[in-house]
């Protein structure tokens, strides 16, 4: 018997359905008495996924899920790197207090992100010098982080997010750049849309004297407040 608990419906931009499937391949791998590495139950994870079931995304949600925590994941043609960053407790919990996670609503299709593939595939220039761009601003997000530096985080989030919306014309909506700008008036720093874009997740950071007027504006117009902490074991098994 095989029994499937979430704490977020799919397509919400938070990677669930990775999730699902580096745990599934983990209990399956045990069962069968084998000892795989994260980066194995990772790969065949996103084999499943991509492969398999046809579902069109990249794999960085699988390496997300499968090793947990704070991590500068570096993707190559056939090699994939996690270095996890050596934050404090202290600096931590300040990080996970400056974020606020509210729920618009499922992606209403992947049409998206196979948009997003095919222009990629096609060499398109405004999709090819988005990714250019947000790859550059991973690594300076990376120096950021390693520094401690969490108000040029934000920056760089809000940064990001302007390059994604030209990976396709559906990664945003008037709606959404409504309640992103509303935002960022009422005191937020910065912020995406979590996974592909088009509904799913709003992530904001804002610091906690500035949070009750966004949570309070967000919640009116509509949006669940997801309270949420930060995990750091990934995938594992519990023996009951």
């Amino acid at each position: 018997n095989l029994m499937i608990s979430s704490d977020v419906p799919p397509s919400s931009g938070l990677g669930s359905s990775s999730s699902l499937a580096v745990n599934i391949v983990n209990v399956l791998s045990t069962l069968q008495k084998k000892n795989l590495s994260r980066h194995e139950i990772c790969e065949i994870g996103h084999h499943v996924q991509r492969n398999i079931i046809k579902v069109p995304l990249g794999k960085q949600d699988e390496y997300v899920c499968g090793f947990g925590g704070f991590n500068f994941i570096k993707f190559a043609k056939d090699k994939v790197e996690v270095i996890p960053y050596s934050f404090s407790k202290n600096s931590t919990l300040e990080l996970e207090k400056n974020l606020l996670l509210f729920y618009i609503g499922s992606r209403p299709n992947d049409r998206l992100l196979t948009t997003q593939i095919e222009r990629t595939k096609s060499r398109d220039s405004k999709t090819m010098n988005a990714l250019k761009n947000v790859k550059n601003l991973a690594e300076t997000m990376h120096d950021s982080l390693s520094n401690n530096d969490f108000t040029t985080f934000a920056e760089l989030l809000n940064k990001g997010w302007t390059e994604k919306k030209n990976f396709s014309n559906d990664v945003t909506n008037e709606k959404i750049d409504a309640l992103y700008e509303k935002s960022l008036k009422l005191g937020a720093l910065g912020g995406k849309l979590t996974g592909a874009g088009g509904g799913g997740h709003l992530l904001l950071y804002c610091e906690p004297s500035k949070q009750r007027l966004v949570i309070e504006e967000m919640t009116n117009r509509g949006l669940k407040h997801i309270p949420f902490s930060f995990q750091n074991e990934g995938c594992k098994i519990l023996n009951l």
